[in-house]
């Protein structure tokens, strides 16, 4: 039997609105319970953008997931007749599942301790003791890069549209993800001099960025389907 999804280019605006406006509402608690400071230690963890388990955390981990099902879901497609087109969706796709799983298991860290424990505090880092794990993401997004870029070209070219708001997503995401985040570790996370807002603040800007560069890659991705069965 056949599963057959389709959104509509409405659907997928109004579902896109839907998820920004989540997203400024966790933005919004989180500034709040840090202001105001508020006593309740499980209400502030519940809206903390920079915890695990937390709200913020799950609805990251649900739309990343979302995000790696459409991706796997494209590369089934019998109206996607490349080969080369297919892996590279495949490999999105569970580059994406494990990015959702990370987000909320924080997997990350626990590399981040793996490093940090078996070369005794001597692999390059960006200058705090929880940034080790962002020169090897790095290194392996560039190798995906170098590998899979003459596929990416040539989907680019096949649906440009589409494949130009995902891209623009990813940099937004990695943006928030490894931009923002390594910033923080170079000149906030060890200047114990910084006031607490500057922390609070780059927190919500990397989330924040993290968030919005997800919801477009979610919206294009479902314009990319429709696109893809549209051509066939």
């Amino acid at each position: 039997m056949k599963t057959i999804i389709y959104i509509s280019k409405e659907d997928a605006r109004k579902l896109f609105i839907f998820l920004v406006i989540i997203e400024i509402i966790l933005a919004c608690c989180y500034i709040i319970t840090e202001i105001y400071h508020i006593p309740y230690k499980a209400l502030r963890n519940l809206f903390n953008l920079d915890g695990e388990y937390g709200l913020p955390a799950l609805f990251s981990f649900c739309q990343l997931f979302v995000i790696s099902l459409f991706f796997i879901y494209i590369a089934n497609l019998h109206s996607l007749k490349e080969k080369l087109f297919k892996l590279f969706f495949y490999s999105i796709g569970f580059g994406f599942m494990f990015l959702s799983f990370d987000e909320f298991f924080t997997i990350h860290e626990h590399i981040d301790n793996l490093i940090k424990h078996f070369s005794n505090g001597n692999a390059p880092h960006l200058g705090s003791d929880y940034s080790y794990w962002i020169i090897p993401y790095i290194i392996l997004t560039f190798i995906f890069f170098l590998i899979t870029h003459k596929v990416l070209f040539r989907i680019y070219k096949t649906y440009k549209s589409n494949i130009k708001l995902i891209v623009l997503g990813f940099i937004i995401l990695f943006g928030g993800a490894i931009g923002i985040e390594s910033i923080g570790h170079l000149f906030i996370m060890n200047n114990t001099n910084l006031p607490e807002w500057v922390y609070t603040t780059e927190v919500i800007i990397e989330e924040f960025l993290e968030m919005i560069g997800a919801t477009i890659i979610l919206y294009s991705t479902l314009q990319l389907r429709n696109e893809i069965k549209q051509r066939s």
